[in-house]
């Protein structure tokens, strides 16, 4: 699953957000993530994707632009 998830100005709904697209989506059935095995998030580029309104940049499954 990939998309695009918007910062809000708030850490948990941003992590709840990013969390979802790691779960697994089955026909009638909700999936939750019960392990996840590396969540890894670089400040600068969060920082510098989060100050930037440009998202033209970004590329489906890129998990911050320019990585």
């Amino acid at each position: 699953t990939s998309g695009i998830v918007q910062w809000k100005g708030k850490w948990i709904p941003f992590l709840d957000a990013l969390l979802f697209f790691g779960s697994e989506e089955i026909v009638n059935q909700l999936c939750l993530p019960t392990e996840i095995s590396f969540f890894k998030i670089d400040p600068n580029a969060l920082k510098n994707a989060l100050h930037s309104d440009d998202v033209s940049h970004i590329k489906e499954g890129d998990a911050f632009p320019g990585e």
